[in-house]
């Protein structure tokens, strides 16, 4: 499906496609640097050109079968086509398809945003999501979605919805939802972080079995979302595909020698420049009107806010006029920076230095902080952040929060840190941290370790089905009219005959064409999607896979328990009340945790073991406390559990290896008893 976008395609010789191709045939040793003849003009009944003009076409049946098929389907060709005519390129028309009438989705009656507050207010309970494998039915347990198995849609994502709200959720972060690039790809789907356009939705995500486009669809999960209480918030990429990339030259960022800015490691992503000329501080314009498309897009769509990937790609300057854009259409909108508190949690070749303070001023709620290595942390690591935190929140606006960034798609599963107990250990914590809202990944309600059998192995394509990428379909063609490829007559060969047909994986046994699916697996841009390209032990954002899940339910009813009893019991001392961390005694390897939350007379106290391998025997000291009072915990039980008994001015507690427990204790002169300095108020 072809959805309505304001892409500025300019056409290319993709010079730095052959400038890869080259550079890999010269590595190659059945390669010889010969001078390639003269190419062929492209043939005019081809219905579609060449992603590089200057390559012969492949003139087998797949390749006639694959410009039908990218002529009436392809998004990029689509685009391109949009802005031919104005900008006088020589192009065939694109085959059109019937005119039906569109199905539309009224907006839900009465709904108000207020995503804005609940980050402000430290109310928001989020859930992040990959859209297209959230509800994807793997049925016969591959782990990937092929064939007739149903990938996740907008309309399936609603199946699920209630029991996202048995685990407390009210909001929805969405990984990107646009399109995926086809130029190095990662993954057999391309990384959610590589969009082809950011002012399309994935056709991928639409129900073929629904008679909305898949923008009504979006609409309509989003209205599904709201009926019950749950905010949607989409993810906007930092970068670009190489596709886009190639099409929008005014928005590239290029080094000294003019190649392509990439984040190191990243292949598949090209790097936006945010800047017209960053010495008199005039910025893109070209850039900041794209976003502002994007903002509404998303305001058309229904959606609430976003989280902005990698804030630091952009400068304050740039985010501000973004989010007063959003805010001039809704006041409400909100912004979460994926922005950490000490640089050297995410260094980046190409990417400037973290700047969460800057972000804070220039409009966002809230900020990842640095939660995602609290596994590496010792306990007065952990007392430090926290300190160090609020005193950041008072230096900006009032209601800057954190989220719980204790697990998300950019790390390891936290099943790997400690396994259900260790996930739990931090559930208790969300639960009761200041200025954090609360934040799970897909998976972690049920112990994903994101390990995946079909990591690294051939995608489950044949020789054909490759060609029906443009980036396989101009290496071909480049191949065979090189006459310094050795292997260009097996080559010929194989896109002449049935042996096409055959898998990738069984090519690469073949001894005669296995150095060509060589030559495939190490070009920088086929390298990571011939084979299905995984981060091992992170959340799969690179393939038609299944959906998230493990085998420890127990994670996700306990997160529930206390995000749906504990914390709205408990939500005045929790979201406004003071902080203060509590002395622990007998504490030798600084593994115990220790703080309470009070207001109003009501105190919570919290006390977590760091240590997921040894018990932890130790004394808290809470002034003014009694011994003759009873301790119950506040959340459910696991693990091998732990012992205690209050004291005057204390609990000694024997604590088994990631328990954690909250008790609700009688203290009211708690804050009056400690030293001010140790007594943290939020900035609300």
């Amino acid at each position: 499906m072809i959805l309505n976008t304001g892409i500025n395609y300019t056409p290319s010789l993709k010079q730095n496609f052959k400038a890869s191709l080259l550079a890999q045939m010269m590595k190659n040793s059945n390669v010889q640097q010969n001078t390639a003849p003269a190419a062929a003009p492209v043939s005019q009944n081809q219905g579609l050109p060449l992603s590089n003009p200057a390559h012969i076409p492949v003139t087998t049946p797949v390749a006639d079968k694959y410009v039908q098929t990218m002529a009436k389907n392809s998004l990029l060709t689509a685009l391109m086509a949009k802005t031919a005519a104005s900008q006088n390129i020589q192009q065939q028309p694109v085959a059109q398809t019937a005119a039906v009438t569109p199905v539309k989705t009224p907006r839900l009656e009465g709904y108000q945003n207020n995503l804005r507050s609940m980050f402000q207010n430290n109310q928001a309970v989020i859930f992040a999501m990959v859209p297209r494998t959230f509800n994807a039915k793997d049925t016969d347990g591959n782990g990937l979605i092929e064939g007739n198995e149903e990938p996740g849609y907008f309309t399936n994502m609603v199946e699920r919805l209630d029991e996202l709200k048995s685990y407390g959720i009210n909001t929805l972060h969405w990984l990107p939802i646009n399109p995926p690039g086809k130029i190095a790809a990662k993954g057999n789907a391309g990384s959610v972080y590589a969009p082809l356009d950011y002012l399309s939705i994935d056709p991928n995500l639409d129900d073929p079995k629904d008679p909305r486009d898949v923008y009504e669809e979006a609409k309509y999960a989003i209205n599904e979302c709201h009926k019950r209480g749950i905010k949607v918030m989409v993810d906007l990429p930092s970068c670009m595909s190489v596709d886009l990339y190639n099409a929008r030259p005014d928005l590239r960022a290029t080094d000294a020698e003019g190649k392509p800015k990439t984040p190191e490691g990243w292949e598949d992503i090209r790097m936006f420049d945010p800047w017209k000329d960053p010495d008199k501080g005039e910025l893109n314009q070209a850039l900041v009107d794209y976003h502002k498309k994007f903002i509404d897009m998303c305001i058309e769509l229904g959606i609430d806010g976003i989280r902005a990937d990698v804030g630091r790609a952009k400068p304050p300057q740039f985010w501000d006029i973004i989010t007063s854009y959003a805010r001039s259409k809704d006041p409400e909108f909100g912004f979460l920076a994926e922005c950490y508190t000490y640089e050297d949690a995410s260094p980046m070749k190409n990417m400037p230095a973290d700047r969460p303070e800057e972000a804070l001023d220039s409009g966002f709620d809230t900020y990842y902080g640095q939660y995602h290595i609290f596994h590496m942390w010792k306990a007065s690591d952990f007392n430090k952040f926290i300190e160090e935190s609020l005193t950041i929140s008072h230096n900006h606006p009032k209601g800057k929060a954190l989220i719980g960034s204790f697990a998300t798609h950019d790390d390891k599963s936290p099943m790997a840190n400690g396994g259900p107990d260790y996930c739990m250990m931090t559930n208790v914590l969300q639960a009761t941290l200041p200025m954090t809202n609360p934040y799970i990944i897909s998976g972690f309600e049920s112990g994903d370790r994101y390990i995946y059998p079909y990591g690294k192995k051939f995608v489950n394509n044949t020789f054909n089905q490759l060609l029906e990428n443009p980036v396989y379909k101009d290496t071909v063609n480049s191949l065979l009219n090189n006459s310094g490829y050795e292997d260009r007559e097996k080559l010929r060969k194989l896109v002449s005959c049935s042996d096409a047909d055959k898998k990738v994986e069984e090519l690469a046994e073949d001894p005669e064409y296995k150095s060509i699916i060589d030559f495939l697996d190490h070009f920088s841009l086929t390298k990571d999607n011939i084979r299905h390209y995984v981060h091992s032990e992170f959340l799969d954002i690179f393939n038609k896979s299944r959906r998230p899940g493990g085998e420890n339910p127990e994670i996700g009813h306990q997160f529930g328990y206390l995000m749906n009893t504990v914390r709205p019991k408990y939500g005045e001392v929790i979201t406004k009340g003071s902080y203060i961390p509590l002395k622990v005694d007998n504490d030798s390897r600084d593994e115990v945790i220790a703080y309470a939350r009070c207001k109003d007379g009501k105190t919570l106290v919290t006390i977590a073991n760091h240590d997921v391998n040894a018990r932890q025997k130790v004394k808290v000291r809470v002034p003014g406390m009694s011994s003759s009072q009873v301790l119950e915990d506040l959340s459910p039980r696991y693990g091998t559990g732990s012992t205690w008994e209050a004291k005057d001015n204390a609990i000694e507690i024997d604590l088994g290896p990631a328990q954690a427990h909250i008790f609700e204790i009688d203290d009211p002169e708690l804050p009056n008893l400690v030293k001010p300095e140790m007594v943290w108020q939020q900035n609300l």
